[in-house]
C-alpha cells in the first residue's frame, strides 16, 4: 500500500512539473512573439533611439512612404506649431530669392524624409545639428523648426545666388542659432574642425557634393564631430539609389565597413515620388559609433 502511495505521489509531481515547464514555455514564446513585431535592431545599442515611426513588420530596406504609417506608434507625429507658424514666410523669401535661377533639388521635395528629419532633429538630447548642403535652406528651416534650442552650422558650396539670399533670410530670422560656411565642403568642414576641435554634431545630414571623393570627404569629417556619447544621428541623403550619383553609396558602406557607423536603417522612394529621381532613390540612417580622424 506504502508503495502505491509513493508511486502516485511521484507520478503527480512528475505531471506537476511538466505542467509548470509548458507554461513556462508558452509565456516565453508569447513574449518572442511580441518582440518579433518590432524591429529587432532598434536595441542594438542602450543609446539607441526609438524609431517608433517605422512600419513594426520590418524590413532591412523600407518604403519611405510607409515611415509614420497607421500601423506605427507614431503615426500621430505632427510638424512643430514653430514650422507651420514660419512657413508663409520662408516660402515667401523662397519665391524671392529664386527669381531667374533653376532650382537644384531639395528635402522639401519628399515629405515622408523632411518629416523623418524634423523628428529626428526635434529630440531632446539634439543641441547642435550638423549639415553639408545647404542649397535653398529647406533642411536648415526644418532642423530650426523642429527643435527650439538647436544650434545649426551648415556647409555650403554657394554656386547659387539664392543660397546666400536664404542664409540671410535664416540668419536675420535665427539669430545666434544659424551659421553657414560657404565654399568647398572638402576644405571649410576640415577646416572647421581644426578651429573648433571640441564641437560636437548630435544630428548630421550630408547631403552634400554626390561624387565620390565629395561624400567620402564630407562623411569622414562630419563624423569626426560626432557626439558618440549620446545617441547621434547621421544622415545620409540620396543613397540608396540605383541610377543616381551610384558612387556616393560607396563612401556610406565604406563608413560602414571600416567602423565609424553602424546603420539604422534605409528607405527608398520610386519613380512616382519625384521628378530629380531616375529609378529608387531614397535615404539612410545610422549613428556614429567611433570618429575617425578628419582630413586636412
Amino acid at each position: 500500500m506504502n508503495n502505491n502511495v509513493i508511486v502516485a505521489t511521484s507520478l503527480a509531481f512528475m505531471v506537476f512539473i511538466a505542467l509548470i515547464c509548458v507554461y513556462r514555455s508558452h509565456s516565453i514564446f508569447r513574449v518572442s512573439a511580441r518582440n518579433v513585431g518590432r524591429s529587432s535592431w532598434v536595441s542594438q545599442s542602450p543609446a539607441a533611439p526609438p524609431f517608433d515611426f517605422l512600419p513594426a513588420a520590418h524590413k532591412d530596406f523600407h518604403d519611405c512612404d510607409q515611415l509614420f504609417s497607421h500601423d506605427t506608434a507614431a503615426a500621430g507625429f505632427q510638424l512643430s506649431p514653430e514650422y507651420y507658424n514660419r512657413l508663409p514666410d520662408f516660402k515667401a523669401a523662397v519665391n524671392k530669392s529664386v527669381v531667374h535661377e533653376r532650382v537644384a533639388g531639395h528635402t522639401g521635395i519628399l515629405f515622408p524624409e523632411y518629416k523623418t528629419i524634423h523628428y529626428l532633429a526635434g529630440r531632446p538630447n539634439v543641441h547642435n545639428i550638423c549639415e553639408t548642403g545647404f542649397n535653398l535652406g529647406f533642411s536648415s528651416f526644418n532642423y530650426l523648426t523642429a527643435n527650439r534650442h538647436a544650434i545649426v552650422h551648415t556647409f555650403d558650396i554657394g554656386q547659387h545666388n539664392y543660397a546666400h539670399k536664404m542664409a540671410a533670410f535664416l540668419r536675420n530670422s535665427y539669430p545666434n542659432r544659424f551659421f553657414i560656411n560657404f565654399g568647398d565642403s572638402t576644405k571649410t568642414v576640415p577646416k572647421f574642425v581644426q578651429t573648433h576641435p571640441n564641437h560636437r554634431c548630435d544630428f548630421i545630414f550630408v547631403d552634400g557634393g554626390h561624387y565620390y571623393q565629395a561624400a567620402m570627404s564630407d562623411l569622414l569629417n562630419m563624423a569626426a564631430m560626432a557626439n558618440i556619447d549620446t545617441d547621434n544621428i547621421i544622415v545620409f541623403d540620396d543613397y540608396p539609389a540605383d541610377r543616381i550619383f551610384p558612387q556616393a553609396g560607396w563612401a556610406w558602406e565604406n563608413m560602414r565597413r571600416w567602423g565609424y557607423i553602424r546603420e539604422l536603417f534605409r528607405c527608398g522612394f520610386t519613380t512616382k515620388k519625384t521628378h530629380y529621381c531616375r529609378g529608387v532613390c531614397g535615404f539612410v540612417v545610422g549613428t556614429v559609433v567611433r570618429r575617425p580622424s578628419f582630413n586636412i
